[in-house]
This record gives structure tokens, C-alpha cells and sequence, in this order.
């Protein structure tokens, strides 16, 4: 390997012009807990967060017989509706907990990837049964105003199921969030802002519900389930859209692609980075790259590098699961500010 060396000192460091054929090591590492899973942190994380969804669960099961009765006694096609709802949410909770827990267990032989996709095929398949739910509330709330057979307003004291499913919704949003915003949880917040929508949905029937009430406009009712159907029909959208991104291996977003090149290039033995590559699998990131050094580089110091970019990655982004990283000599005319005892020396 022939290099052409144009020495210029400046700062302290040396300027290597160099000429090189193409060759490369590839290194991948993984955390010794995949993502920290096991570790005492990953375990505090996973119990908070399921401290605060069992308790979301518990109210939302009370929330539900109470809207279910009170909407069927008084023949609100809102309130049953938003029943309805909730018990969705309330089922989706329970796959989600028991998925979260499988998906989290670290790789292994059979599953050398982990487990993450399997979070993102029970999101699939919720948002695939939403999808059905709003559709099904929305066509029978239509025929009862199409047939005009949608019966008198009901009664005053159905409102305070609607208001009620506002105040316990409400209060399961800012439960999640705080937990969320405590443990650092994507995951958590996502379910908070869900939340947050039932309770605006809630909010859609007790207009509906008071709307009847004071003005004898029992089509009001009907026209408030379709509301929430709606608003289901939407979320569930987004949900499928997100899934059906995620199983199809769509890039992470591009600010954190950004981010992760801004690190990798910050290595003093690294000229620059290309080839840049992540994709999510459930929560976890799973991130490839080339890495042009310098030629002389022995595999040890290569290897050095490479671990270092790894720790860099993880430390910033704590979602990276695993770092790929293929060296790469430098070409001719490129400039390293390094040369490889600089790798050496933080052995």
C-alpha cells in the first residue's frame, strides 16, 4: 500500500494526504444486555410502566361497566359507544402488556434480532380491530339517523357517564405522562397522548348528550357516536400506517440519522462516515455504517474505533441496540487529521 505523506503542523496535528487501494473490516457490536434489557434500569423502566398501565386498566374497567350500563339504560348510542371504546383500549392494554414483556427478553440463538417486531405486529393487529370498531359504531350510528328511528334524548343523569369518562381518561393521561417523561419512555408517552384522545372523545359525547338534553335533538346523540367513531377510525389509521412502516423496515427518522452520522464523524480517527443505515425493530435501533480511517490502521486500533462509535451512539441515543460498523482504508487525496497512533494510544 503506497501513501503519498504531506506533513503540515499546525495545532498540534498531522495532515496525512493519502493513497490507498479499497479495502474494509466490518465490526458489529451489541450491548451485553441488548438495549440494557435485564439490567436493574431496564427493570425499573418496564415495572414503572407497568405499575402506571394496570392502574390506567382498573379505572378503565370501572369506566367501562359505568358508560355501558348508564348508555344502555338510557339508550345513548354515544355513551355505548364510548363504552365501547374504552373496553378496546382496555383489551389492547392487556395484549400490550403481555407482549411488551416477551419482546423485551434479550436475543438469543433463535431470535438473534430480539424480539422487538413482535411489539409492532400486536400494534397491527389493534389498530386492525379499531379499524373494525369505528367502522362497525359509525354505519349503525348513520342508519339510526338515515331511518330516523334513533328514539327520544336521553335522560340527564346519562351526561355524567360522559363527564366521567373525561375526568378518569384525563387523569390516565397525566399518570402516563409524568411516568413517561420520568423514565425516558417513548413508548409510555405514545400511550399518554392515547389518552388523551379518549378523553377528548369523551368530550365529543357530553356535548352530544347535553346538546339532546337542552334541545330535544335526539339525532345529537347519534351525530356524537359518529364523532367518536371518527376519532377511533383516525388513530387507528395512524397506528396501521406506523405498523405497516415499521415491519417493512422504513428508515428511522431523518433527524436521528442525522444525529447518529454528527457522532460517528466527531471520532478523532474517523475522516468521515457513509453508507449510514437504521431501522427500528420495536423499540430498538439497529444501526449500520462505513467508517473511513486510516489505512495503517491495525485491526486492534480499527476495532478500538469501532467500539468507541458504538459507545457514542448508545450513550446519545439510548434506543440503539446494535452498531454495525464496517472500516474503511481512506482513498487518495483524503485528509486524516489522525494518524493511527492516535487510535493506539487510547487502548
Amino acid at each position: 500500500m503506497v501513501l503519498a505523506v504531506q506533513v503540515a503542523r499546525g495545532a498540534g496535528l498531522e495532515f496525512l494526504a493519502l493513497h490507498a487501494e479499497d479495502a474494509g473490516v466490518g465490526h458489529e457490536h451489541a450491548h451485553p444486555h441488548e438495549a440494557v434489557a435485564g439490567t436493574p434500569a431496564h427493570d425499573e423502566r418496564w415495572r414503572a410502566a407497568r405499575r402506571v398501565t394496570l392502574v390506567g386498566m382498573l379505572l378503565k374497567f370501572v369506566l367501562c361497566a359505568v358508560e355501558g350500563s348508564m348508555g344502555w339504560l338510557g339508550g345513548s348510542r354515544a355513551l355505548l359507544a364510548d363504552a365501547v371504546h374504552t373496553l378496546s383500549d382496555l383489551l389492547g392494554d392487556c395484549v400490550v402488556l403481555l407482549t411488551l414483556r416477551f419482546a423485551a427478553r434479550p436475543a438469543d440463538a433463535r431470535f438473534p434480532w430480539g424480539r422487538g417486531k413482535v411489539e409492532t405486529l400486536t400494534a397491527l393487529g389493534l389498530a386492525l380491530m379499531l379499524t373494525a370498531l369505528a367502522v362497525g359504531i359509525g354505519a349503525d350510528a348513520a342508519k339510526a339517523l338515515q331511518s330516523g328511528v334513533a328514539g327520544t334524548r336521553a335522560p340527564a343523569w346519562v351526561i355524567f357517564g360522559a363527564l366521567l369518562g373525561v375526568v378518569v381518561q384525563e387523569a390516565n393521561f397525566r399518570m402516563t405522562r409524568a411516568v413517561a417523561e420520568r423514565t425516558d419512555n417513548d413508548a409510555l408517552m405514545a400511550n399518554a397522548w392515547h389518552h388523551r384522545s379518549d378523553a377528548l372523545s369523551s368530550v365529543a359525547v357530553a356535548c352530544g348528550l347535553i346538546g339532546a338534553w337542552l334541545w330535544d335533538a335526539w339525532w345529537l346523540d347519534s351525530v356524537a357516536a359518529i364523532a367518536v367513531g371518527g376519532m377511533i377510525l383516525l388513530a387507528a389509521l395512524r397506528l396501521l400506517q406506523s405498523s405497516v412502516m415499521k415491519l417493512v423496515d422504513v428508515s428511522v427518522d431523518a433527524t436521528t440519522l442525522a444525529q447518529l452520522r454528527v457522532l460517528a464523524e466527531a471520532d478523532a480517527a474517523v475522516a468521515e462516515v457513509h453508507d449510514l443505515r437504521a431501522r427500528a425493530v420495536g423499540p430498538r435501533y439497529f444501526v449500520e455504517l462505513h467508517a473511513v480511517v486510516h489505512p495503517d490502521m491495525s485491526v486492534r486500533e480499527a476495532c478500538t474505533v469501532a467500539h468507541r462509535i458504538e459507545a457514542a451512539l448508545r450513550a446519545a441515543v439510548p434506543a440503539v441496540a446494535r452498531v454495525q460498523v464496517h472500516m474503511e482504508p481512506a482513498r487518495e487525496g483524503v485528509i486524516i487529521p489522525v494518524a493511527p497512533s492516535a487510535a493506539k494510544a487510547r487502548l
